[in-house]
């Protein structure tokens, strides 16, 4: 911490940077939480990135723009190493990467300013990130596993550089269970989508709170659709197929 401001990495070559904050609630279940802070990524040349990671295993380490840990990690990637899979920001479930967001991120994330970060993620699972004001998702499904864990905040440089700073970080977490069924899955998600993908949504029972399969109702893009709607156990699962090919490069919403 220099000037009262967290940094990362400053505009060096080949500097790994970690912050770790541990346990805020003494092993119990963490079932969402709020984040808020001000990010700062530029002037150097453009690489690598920052990560904002939960989970039970972040370690005692540096921690790159790709996450650590099994969790959930949302990664600012702003350097593309020639598959053009940045710059993005990633959401990252466990290490993979469930939800990819390309056009425009570099201009959003690094503006070499500090910007408004929110992270959201509700006791339902669902997640909602807006960067500069701007909503890069909102209520994203199956990033999130509720466990208890601590937080990591990571950043890297290598041959290109960056300053990569946190400031005003304000963390808050929710313990409490949703007393109503949620959503636990649902794709396709992404920009690599299949256009001719099937829907799937899958939905969980909690505690005094069922889901009645048969009255069900799936709307796609706003229109009432037909849907196969099965149920094993407390898990319901929801599948539609769209009729033909959908466009390419458009959002599609189900209800």
């Amino acid at each position: 911490i220099e000037d009262n401001v967290l940094k990362l990495t400053k505009n060096v070559g080949s500097m790994l940077g970690g912050f770790i904050i541990d346990d805020l609630d003494a092993g119990a279940t963490i079932y969402g939480f709020t984040a808020d802070f001000k990010l700062l990524i530029g002037g150097g040349n453009q690489a690598d990135g920052f990560s904002f990671s939960f989970g039970p295993d972040v370690p005692d380490a540096g921690i790159s723009e790709e996450g650590a840990g099994s969790g959930l990690s949302v990664c600012f990637d702003t350097y593309d190493n020639g598959g053009g899979e940045a710059p993005a920001i990633d959401i990252k479930k466990g290490g993979v990467i469930i939800a990819s967001f390309k056009q425009g991120a570099a201009a959003l994330m690094r503006k070499n300013a500090f910007v408004d970060v929110h992270l959201e993620v509700k006791n339902d699972g669902s997640l909602t990130l807006s960067v500069a004001g701007t909503v890069v998702y909102n209520n994203l499904v199956g990033a999130f596993v509720p466990t208890a864990g601590r937080f990591g905040l990571g950043a890297r440089t290598g041959g290109a550089t960056d300053n990569h700073f946190v400031d005003d970080l304000n963390l808050t977490t929710i313990t409490a269970a949703p007393t109503h069924p949620v959503v636990t899955s649902a794709s396709p998600q992404g920009a690599d989508a299949r256009p001719d993908a099937v829907v799937t949504v899958t939905i969980q029972d909690k505690a005094g709170a069922t889901v009645n399969a048969s009255a069900v109702k799936v709307k796609f893009d706003g229109a009432d659709v037909a849907a196969n709607v099965s149920k094993t156990g407390d898990t319901t699962t929801v599948t539609h197929d769209p009729p033909g090919v959908l466009a390419s490069l458009s959002a599609h919403t189900v209800n």
